[in-house]
């Protein structure tokens, strides 16, 4: 019988993409896995081809490796079920989609035999792949190299990790996984085997690579916000537990204990409570806040200080929850002071002030943005004050207040609104010079953050950037801000600077696309003579506001230079083609002409639109800020889209609408808009909607972000969301698929001579078909064009989509079916707006099957006739009706 100096305890569930890796990194192990390694294969009831795969490797290796099948029960009972199989001198319990590197098992056997009555733990370093790079936050234990820690003196190298730890065959008696927990089950077991001998290994000439999941099912970490199972057992079984572990032990809780519970708490603290209401309700969410708050009692002063990963805020939150005390603030040493108990938290000088807008008109400059601190109370007396070129100025406080962030009932970031008004005449120079203070009580202290926000003419990508707004340049000199007139040799000279730095300080592969990317900006402009217009709809769709307006702008050949952007391999692109000059999506040479172009136009406002560089436009922010953005909107804002649509998320020049109450909303609204920007014009697409009315009825629903586990992430690729198979047990997809299958309304349709048809919305499409299907309903594709549906449909279907206005447009029937009301605003990304279905809809509104199937049996026995009350409110809704959308929409652009 072998010995073996290794045990590795491998959980698997639906590994079968990275199984093979993982096993491999072991079977490549420089040490010899045949006379050295014992792998036990723990299946944990996986329904892909993992199991298949353990039985085959099993067959290959069947001295080294055991194989377990059991059904699911978790990650904690499948390494439970491995834990009895286990003969090797050392253990680790390495995840199936994660992997070693070579030298590892080797270094660890011998750094274990030097130390042998030392420890019972080694720590190795994480790495990130895949999805990620990069080292884990709690690297930082192995900055000083390979050697012992005592915990008791450096109680802030913690392990929360049995996947990165090696641990002898004495302490795995320590070890049972609790299977309540499914989250900080490892730290558990880790803080129970710490704390035999108070002592960690920790050995740096060893790799854990970690896996963060680019495709196929994230890991429980990616998307533990998501699963109700992350909040209270935690909170009960693991961060309690291993207090009360360490009290029973040793009489006090070791420090090394308390700093790696608050390490849990801080990430935490940081979850809004609504969201842990909306996860496990509001009982659930009281007990655990009540845990949190207890817990936090037990956590020494200083390790809530000591937290390397915290901020201001969230130590603030700490303490107000531990206390139940209100802050007050001290000055001391320049600095103003959040204290809680007698206890200096943080310093208000500290928080961030972020510069939004500037604008230069009429001699005066006005910098507009926002100073993010805790909630101060309503009669404080700090203020913000502006020193511009030795003279001090006071900001203007205004009255708009930024909620940034709330946590456990608490507002714990709070965005204070300033304006700064400077005029010319008052500046000797032509040049300022602006630095920020806080103003307490007449203490005066400097503001050591200042940031510029995702409009303002400026960033700090490197230390070299610059930006420019009419006749100015500028930039930043010892977190002053500094504006410079500007002229062309002026110019020229902070671009070679600037392109300087991101060639030798940057470093990085984007940085040095960007250096040329410039440099082609830059010659190309000379040679500009036309305005430059991008339209577009989806990145990977047309057939909406941006493609009618496309199609006009070129027929009636405007001056405008335009463009259509739109992925090549799209079924719309050579359709669109034949209207004028396209863009392939993400090309360089649509990042190109982007760069040079005046006005984007498009009907999504998603910020890939504006910038097609995504996080690498950075490196052109002081181009892209002044281009101007036009939103043609997808559909009739109904609902309150402030959130996302408003100024300072967006800060679109122009904002297209089509209705009456519409308009009203977004300009009475909290979009920060005014009728400048708001403009109600019409939708080009109606231009093209025609009433060829056929005996079709046309079911559209619209899409739910409750449908979607945020596991599941964006597939970039093609534009479509992907889920995973408990979408077969949501309500929509049941109510959905009897509708598509009831024998009353089909066999009625049937009678009638109507035709019924399903258009899914584009996040349905990969999984179209679980629905089951029959004879007498068609599925449209995606690449059915919605303005055919509209023209040629007698009725349709939908329950909360803006579909249903392009329809009544026409003035033909909708009927709405909402049998999810309750949880489909708690859910959507959007909250109710001025449209009330009962009161303004443009047909019947249903609430389950049944009175659905009898309200379309009876519009179809009256052939489809729209009725007078609903004509009515159509004729009230709609601004015009005339066909000259257009015109009114380029007449629009062309004026700002």
């Amino acid at each position: 019988m072998k010995k073996y100096k290794f045990s590795i305890v491998m959980a698997c569930y639906n590994s079968e993409l990275y199984l093979d890796e993982a096993i491999q990194s072991l079977i490549d192990q420089t040490i010899g896995f045949i006379d050295n390694v014992q792998l036990i294969l723990c299946d944990d009831g996986s329904v892909d081809k993992t199991g298949m795969l353990c039985d085959t490797y099993k067959e290959k290796y069947p001295e080294n490796i055991v194989v377990i099948h059991q059904k699911n029960q978790g990650v904690s009972a499948a390494r439970n079920a491995g834990l009895p199989y286990v003969e090797g001198e050392f253990i680790n319990f390495m995840d199936s989609d994660d992997k070693l590197s070579k030298e590892t098992l080797k270094n660890v056997y011998e750094f274990f035999k030097k130390h042998t009555d030392e420890i019972d733990l080694v720590s190795i370093p994480v790495r990130f792949f895949d999805g990620a790079s990069g080292g884990h936050l709690l690297n930082y234990k192995f900055n000083k190299g390979t050697r012992i820690i005592n915990l008791r003196e450096e109680f802030d190298c913690v392990q929360n990790s049995l996947s990165s730890a090696f641990i002898t065959k004495g302490a795995l008696n320590l070890i049972r996984f609790d299977i309540r927990l499914s989250y900080l089950e490892d730290m558990h077991e880790c803080m129970k085997v710490l704390l035999n001998k108070c002592k960690i290994g920790v050995l740096c000439e060893a790799c854990y690579y970690y896996r963060r999941h680019s495709k196929g099912n994230l890991s429980a970490v990616q998307t533990s916000l998501d699963n109700e199972k992350w909040y209270l057992p935690p909170m009960k079984y693991a961060n309690r537990d291993i207090i009360e572990y360490s009290l029973t032990k040793f009489n006090v809780i070791e420090k090394f204990v308390q700093y790696m519970v608050m390490y849990d708490l801080e990430w935490r603290l940081n979850v809004s409570y609504k969201k842990i209401i909306d996860k496990i309700g509001t009982e659930d969410a009281k007990k655990y806040k009540e845990l949190m708050c207890s817990i936090l009692k037990k956590i020494d002063d200083d390790i809530i200080l000591s937290q390397k990963f915290i901020n201001g805020r969230i130590k603030w939150l700490s303490f107000a929850l531990k206390y139940e005390k209100k802050f007050e603030i001290i000055f001391e040493k320049n600095k103003i002071y959040i204290c809680v108990n007698g206890i200096r938290i943080c310093s208000l000088n500290d928080f961030s002030l972020i510069l939004e807008f500037l604008e230069i008109k009429k001699k005066k400059f006005i910098i507009s943005g926002h100073f993010n601190s805790i909630p101060l109370p309503e009669n404080n007396t700090i203020s913000l004050v502006a020193d511009v070129n030795g003279k001090r100025y006071e900001c203007i406080g205004i009255h708009r207040r930024i909620i940034q962030k709330e946590a456990f009932d608490k507002i714990i970031t709070m965005g204070y609104e300033f304006l700064l008004e400077i005029d010319q005449n008052n500046i000797n120079t032509g040049n300022l010079c602006i630095q920020f203070y806080l103003n307490w009580k007449q203490n005066i202290v400097p503001l050591n953050n200042v940031m510029c926000g995702k409009f303002f003419p400026l960033n700090h990508v490197t230390s070299k950037a610059y930006g420019f707004e009419k006749t100015y340049l500028l930039y930043w000199n010892n977190n002053k801000l500094i504006l410079r007139k500007n002229n062309s040799i002026m110019h020229i000279l902070f671009e070679i600077k600037y392109l300087y730095s991101l060639i030798f300080e940057v470093k990085h592969i984007a940085a040095r696309k960007a250096f040329f990317a410039r440099l082609a900006y830059y010659v190309l402009k000379c040679f500009k003579r036309r305005s430059i217009w991008l339209l577009s709809d989806r990145i990977n769709k047309a057939d909406d506001n941006g493609e009618a307006l496309f199609k006009y702008l070129n027929e009636n050949k405007i001056s405008e230079n335009t463009y259509f952007v739109l992925r090549k391999d799209s079924t719309d692109y050579p359709i669109v083609k034949k209207y004028g000059k396209m863009l392939n999506y993400s090309s360089w040479k649509h990042k190109i002409i982007h760069l040079l172009a005046d006005t984007t136009v498009s009907a999504a406002a998603d910020d890939f639109v504006y910038n097609p560089f995504l996080w690498q436009g950075r490196f052109y922010h002081d181009i892209l800020v002044h281009q101007k953005r036009v939103f043609l909107q997808h559909g009739i804002t109904k609902d309150d889209l402030s959130d996302w649509l408003n100024k300072y998320n967006k800060n679109l020049s122009l904002f297209i609408t089509a209705a009456q109450p519409e308009y009203k909303s977004i300009v009475q609204g909290k979009y920060f808009y005014d009728s400048s920007v708001v403009k109600l014009t019409g939708f080009p697409r109606y231009d093209r909607l025609q009433n060829v009315r056929e005996k079709i009825i046309t079911i559209m629903p619209t899409w739910r972000n409750y449908l979607v586990n945020k596991s599941n992430k964006l597939d970039t690729k093609d534009g479509i969301k992907r889920y995973d198979e408990s979408f077969k047990e949501t309500i929509f997809f049941q109510f959905y698929d009897n509708l598509l299958n009831n024998k009353k309304f089909l066999l009625k349709a049937k009678e009638l001579g109507y035709k019924i048809q399903f258009m899914p919305h584009p996040n349905l499409i990969s999984y179209i078909d679980w629905f089951h299907h029959n004879d007498a309903v068609t599925f449209c594709s995606i690449h059915t064009k919605y303005r055919e549906i509209f023209n040629h449909s007698s009725l349709i279907l939908t329950d909360y989509s803006s579909v249903a206005f392009d329809f009544a447009y026409l003035r033909k029937p909708v009927v709405y079916c909402q049998f999810d009301k309750d949880i489909f605003f708690t859910h959507h990304t959007y909250t109710k707006g001025y449209f009330n279905y009962e009161r303004d809809g443009f047909g019947e509104v249903t609430y389950d099957l049944n009175s659905l199937v009898d309200c379309l049996i009876d519009y179809m026995e009256n052939d489809c006739q729209l009725k007078d009350k609903y004509k009515q409110r159509i004729d009230n809704f709609f601004a015009y009706n005339d066909k000259k959308n257009c015109e009114r929409v380029y007449n629009a652009i062309k004026s700002i």
